[in-house]
């Protein structure tokens, strides 16, 4: 009897030993897993996918490919501490909140991965003592699309300022709204509002204005009375900045000569795209990865400048998603894959994406791809769109519908 008991314990400890040993087995292999993970956080699909093939094609080892999305990288990092700590790569698009978040979280990088890069664009990143936190490797941009057609029979002379531009919409001619955009899109109205802002009084006026609005929301995100304390934040901001308030009345101004159409409130992108496979608009306002979905019929119709200055040459820095990796760990095999995707794999990843390199001198599959990276190289940089100031969808609707309100007053 007490022998077929110490069998029967000697069995439950062999047992117990094993379960402990599985156990440890898939913590070390969740904790491997972890260690080799690469996150893409609000990237778009093809996007995320061209980076992760690139990656694939010269890695020494497999990685565990991870995509959230969210509003605030900085808010989720916490919330999923285990995840990004042990993530080797983030790739995100450059708004305030990655900012922070890399400048007090990513691994340093040498600054030498700049090399090829358009000294605007080296020039507007953060170097301390030889290193950065973040690395751009694709740039979007926000811009105009002409329909060519239209500004030919208008006989306008060259489009070098904003009076231009609505002197073109006036004598287009086109049968909806001679200048359009995402008006219903939360996100899209408020970079549109902010091509304005820099357009109006420049680089610096511009950069002041997102600066605060930030500094604004991080001091008060908190408070239970957030949404009454930014919306009366707004309206202070409305009657002091140069910039805002000049903006709003050219958008009030054009909206009140019926060079906006009174449905603009109603179309997101899509809608947008829309009108422009159609021929309904004479210009608009649209990224270049949208530009991009106009279909092949008609594509060739459209010609792309950058938003041109209200009346003065200020020094300008036009509003540009960057999209922009950042090493939380890893040894010498993410730093291989850092080196290709910022100098060696530039012309495949914006063939493959659409979007300008940020290598001045690689190949690229076409001009407008080639006119974003001109663009960018000559003028102070790209600059953070507005709405990568206001991480939150409430602070975004907030600013939103208070543009939305004031332009449609004017009519």
């Amino acid at each position: 009897m007490h022998s077929s008991n110490k069998v029967f314990r000697f069995f439950l400890c062999s047992v117990a030993a094993l379960l402990l040993v599985f156990v440890l087995l898939i913590t070390i292999i969740g904790i491997k897993n972890y260690k080799s993970s690469i996150i893409f956080y609000n990237l778009d699909q093809n996007i995320s996918l061209e980076i992760q093939k690139q990656i694939n094609s010269s890695a020494g080892k497999k990685y565990n490919f991870i995509s959230l999305q969210g509003q605030n990288i900085k808010a989720d990092a916490l919330k999923n501490k285990k995840l990004f700590k042990h993530a080797s790569l983030i790739f995100t698009d450059l708004n305030y909140s990655s900012r922070d978040f890399f400048i007090k979280s990513a691994q340093p990088l040498s600054s030498s991965l700049l090399t090829g890069m358009p000294a605007s664009l080296a020039d507007s990143l953060q170097v301390e003592e030889g290193k950065i936190k973040y690395l751009p490797i694709l740039c979007d941009f926000y811009q105009l699309d002409i329909n060519y057609p239209y500004y030919l029979q208008s006989k306008c002379g060259n489009i070098n300022f904003f009076n231009d531009l609505e002197t073109f919409a006036g004598l287009a001619g086109s049968p909806k709204s001679p200048l359009l955009f995402a008006g219903k899109d939360d996100r899209e109205l408020i970079n549109v509002f902010g091509m304005f802002m820099e357009a109006s009084y420049g680089t610096e006026a511009y950069k002041r204005f997102s600066s605060d609005i930030y500094n604004f929301y991080e001091e008060n995100f908190k408070d239970n009375h957030f949404n009454q304390l930014f919306t009366d934040y707004i309206n202070k901001l409305a009657m002091e900045s140069g910039a805002f308030e000049a903006s709003l009345k050219k958008l009030q101004t054009l909206y009140s000569k019926n060079l906006i159409d009174k449905e603009v409130f109603n179309l997101d992108t899509q809608s947008v795209l829309l009108y422009l496979n159609n021929n309904y608009s004479a210009a608009a306002f649209l990224k270049l990865s949208d530009h991009r979905k106009i279909n092949s019929k008609n594509i060739l119709s459209y010609k792309s400048i950058y938003m041109p200055s209200f009346e003065e040459n200020y020094d300008r820095s036009f509003l540009a998603p960057v999209y922009v990796l950042a090493k939380m760990s890893g040894g010498k095999d993410i730093d291989r894959i850092i080196t290709n995707l910022s100098i060696n794999k530039q012309t495949e990843l914006s063939t493959k994406t659409g979007l300008a390199p940020v290598q001045k001198n690689c190949s690229v599959a076409d001009h407008q791809a080639d006119d974003v990276r001109y663009w960018l190289a000559a003028s102070n940089g790209p600059s953070i769109p507005l709405c990568g100031t206001l991480p939150s969808s409430d602070a975004r609707r907030i600013l939103a519908d208070y543009i939305r309100q004031n332009i449609k007053e004017s009519r």
